[in-house]
């Protein structure tokens, strides 16, 4: 009998990937791997004995019961048995891991425990940047290999059904997880691990498993936000410095969100249509630095009220309303609660955050004074320290 030769290492990573970690006979579909141990094992559909080769199409991954329970009792009908198995294995998984959710947390309960099956195999045998390729690492991450490979399939199936519950930016880094995902299994030679297409660390952010600090949401956004946890009573704090978070609660639990870990607010924001009404022009960035220089310089200040983020008030007395104007108009001031003794601070720095005359006239009528960001600062050190 001539020597049987070793299955390439791409063909069984589509094997796993086909069978996404369960045995193929439909009337059995055990997990594959069980308590870290893989009883998945492949089986040729025309017997090696009778000139049947490895590839793909001539294999498939069965459990090691099914697998001698097969082997055992090969008959005229076991090879289009097989292939029956095959064939019909797209169906099967339509059926039992393609699902289209209603809700985003439907979807989340599906995919967080996958998620972190996966990146707990990797943080703890995964390829190391120092390392890439050390042989006792490298071995350890082929004994988990299969179980990465069927738990992206899951993911691949799971994502891709239901686009509808992500925003655009969102549904990009599903994309490049699904591009990964293909390449981790179709493109790896058998000696070492190329990483071309890195798994997108921003999933896991989408999904509330680890921070991705990238930049920082619309603040319009962020005050419908507010606005909700105050009327649900959830509201614990926000905090604008230089790691700014959220504090809330969610079904009684603390949640600290960091206004940076820009995946997961997408994802909370899209969740809870909170990108709508855009109440204010004004960017969370520049309200951040605007209050930064506020404490530098000893100047207490407290929101008047958290559903609108650009009312303060400093040291108990000075009422500030901040804005973002490329130019400042009439109108736009027209438009404004105001009272008298008020302060305008326009934030738009670029341009120097002018005034138009008519502007200006109005709000000496109305007794209000206008300032561009600058023009503030000078004043505040002036009267308001």
């Amino acid at each position: 009998m001539s020597e049987r030769p070793a299955v390439l290492r791409n063909i069984k990573r589509k094997l796993w990937a086909e069978a996404i970690g369960h045995c193929m006979n439909p009337d059995c579909q055990s997990e594959l791997i069980q308590n870290d141990t893989n009883i998945g094992q492949m089986a040729h559909i025309e017997p090696h004995a009778t000139g049947g080769d490895g590839s793909f199409e001539n294999l498939i991954l069965l459990c090691s019961r099914c697998h001698i329970q097969t082997d055992q009792n090969r008959t005229d009908g076991s090879v289009s048995r097989l292939r029956e198995w095959k064939n019909n294995r797209n169906k099967e998984i339509t059926e039992r891991f393609e699902k289209r959710y209603t809700s985003f947390d439907e979807l989340k309960k599906v995919v967080t425990p996958i998620l972190e099956s996966n990146a707990q195999i990797f943080d703890s045998y995964g390829p190391t940047n120092d390392e890439p390729n050390k042989a006792e690492q490298h071995n350890l991450w082929l004994k988990f290999e299969g179980q990465i490979i069927s738990n992206n399939q899951r993911l691949e199936l799971a994502l891709t059904k239901n686009k509808h519950l992500f925003p655009d930016q969102n549904w990009e880094i599903i994309r490049d997880f699904v591009q990964h995902a293909r390449e981790f299994v179709l493109t790896r030679n058998d000696n070492q691990i190329l990483r071309v297409c890195l798994f997108p660390q921003q999933l896991l952010s989408i999904f509330g498993i680890a921070e991705d600090i990238s930049r920082l949401p619309k603040l319009y956004a962020l005050q419908n936000f507010v606005s909700y946890l105050i009327d649900k009573d959830c509201f614990i704090s926000l905090e604008l410095n230089d790691n700014p978070f959220l504090s809330y609660l969610d079904e009684g639990e603390k949640v600290t969100l960091m206004l940076e870990d820009y995946p997961r607010i997408q994802q909370i924001f899209w969740n809870g249509h909170f990108f709508k009404p855009r109440l204010t022009d004004v960017r969370l960035n520049n309200l951040i630095f605007f209050v930064q220089w506020l404490r530098t310089n000893n100047i207490s200040y407290d929101f008047a009220d958290m559903r609108d983020l650009t009312m303060l008030t400093l040291n108990s007395k000075h009422k500030i309303r901040l804005c973002y104007k490329y130019l400042l108009s009439v109108s736009d001031i027209q438009m404004m609660t105001l009272a008298q003794g008020d302060i305008v601070v326009n934030l738009h720095i670029w341009n120097g955050g002018p005034t138009t005359g008519e502007a200006c006239e109005h709000a000496n009528q109305i007794g209000v004074r206008l300032f561009n960001q600058n023009e503030f600062f000078t004043f505040a050190h002036r009267n308001i320290k």
